[in-house]
């Protein structure tokens, strides 16, 4: 492991909302408060959220908006992170949404290092992308070479996106850092802690049969994501004994509700909102599903695969990375694609198991939690050790 700087340092997450707080930094703020650092965040909502609370030294509240259309919240929020940045003197901060990406690093990263936190931004796939209009990308990735003039570290977790911010010179290359994601529990995502019965509970909860080959989609249920073509995708499926559970919410939820009752998938559709543990439900599934048009590193991917289950997903940003030999790609809005892969997955075929030993091992190997968090050492390393040297000699630890 790496030399840790000073046990007093001060750490401060921020995103636009607690969701990826709550969903994938909480083991972050636990393995550096271990080290004796102390760790904050700041979101919209965050101090709402129980889940923070006690997690972090510090929850704190900021007005951002996930919409570049709302300027009113893009000010208020700059106005209370430069608040923050005084009142809290954080020494690293460490930004992961875009929005709060670009305000963050106009807020906190401008002047000299020695007078302010060392700021690093962890984009979890850009916004500009094959499937986007050319005014919508040129917009969102001169944004971002914008934002890069005040980054002290630019993190990006796919091939797509390092190419990206190589050839419009978002960082210098020394900024630009490659991590494969924030990693995946892969004791957590195991087939074996998997709480007995409660695979069989799900489905019983859901109303799926327990003879039915199930495909589960865990996704926000937003256009992003592109979940109308999972419905069409069924609909298209000449496998009546095909059920698909939806773990999640979002504002396209009415629609494909509609869509569904149109179709006559009422029986074969469930959605369960929200889960919290998706384990039971993946530890029944046939297969995992991603339909969507732009991504990251999807974490619902690494948890399908760290549980051994194949997926059918789409060849958007990251996915092919993921994905390797342990299930299907099928190009985006390809609904009859989508319909044949989820038609192929077969729980006593040789080439399921085939796809199913694939997956856990590459999760393991690549994407593990202790992974990441030793290469997040690094990296906060480095930026204190530069931000260190960069104060007078009279101000040093």
């Amino acid at each position: 492991m790496p030399r840790n700087p000073s046990a007093n340092t001060r750490l401060l997450f921020v995103t636009t909302t607690p969701a990826i707080i709550r969903n994938f930094l909480i083991p972050y703020a636990a393995h550096f408060r271990g080290l004796g650092w102390e760790v904050h965040a700041a979101a919209r909502g965050a101090t709402n959220e129980k889940a923070l609370q006690g997690a972090f030294d510090s929850v704190h509240e900021l007005p951002l908006s996930r919409s570049l259309r709302d300027p009113l919240a893009i000010v208020q929020g700059f106005s209370s992170l430069q608040a923050l940045g005084r009142s809290l003197r954080p020494d690293v901060v460490h930004v992961h949404s875009p929005i709060a990406g670009l305000v963050t690093r106009l807020a906190l990263g401008r002047g000299s290092l020695a007078s302010r936190p060392a700021v690093a931004y962890t984009a979890h796939g850009f916004h500009a992308h094959p499937g986007g209009g050319r005014i919508a990308n040129a917009l969102y990735s001169t944004m971002e070479t914008v934002g890069g003039r005040w980054c002290d570290a630019l993190v990006v977790i796919n091939d797509e996106d390092e190419q990206r911010a190589r050839a419009w010179r978002m960082v210098g290359r020394r900024r630009l850092i490659r991590m494969p994601g924030i990693g995946i529990d892969t004791a957590h995502y195991d087939p074996a802690a998997v709480p007995p019965g409660s695979a069989e509970d799900f489905r019983a909860a859901a109303g799926i049969p327990s003879d039915a080959s199930l495909i589960v989609m865990i996704a926000e249920l937003h256009q992003a994501k592109r979940p109308l073509d999972a419905i069409e995708a069924l609909a298209a499926l000449s496998r009546g004994d095909v059920h698909l559970a939806l773990l999640g919410d979002g504002p396209l939820e009415g629609e494909m509700r509609r869509l569904v009752a149109r179709h006559g998938l009422e029986p074969r559709v469930h959605f369960c909102g929200f889960v919290d543990d998706v384990r039971p439900a993946l530890a029944s599934a046939t297969a995992s599903l991603l339909t969507s048009e732009r991504e990251g590193l999807p974490r619902a991917l690494m948890e399908s695969l760290s549980m051994g289950i194949p997926v059918v997903s789409t060849a958007a940003r990251g996915c092919a990375e993921l994905v390797g030999e342990a299930g299907f790609l099928v190009p985006v809005g390809d609904v009859r694609a989508i319909a044949a892969a989820m038609g192929r997955m077969d729980r006593s075929s040789p080439e399921w198991a085939a796809m199913s030993a694939e997956g856990r091992p590459r999760m393991a190997a690549h994407y593990g939690l202790e992974r990441l968090l030793a290469r997040h050492e690094r990296l906060y390393e480095d930026l204190s050790l530069r931000k260190e040297r960069a104060a007078p000699a009279s101000d040093r630890r």
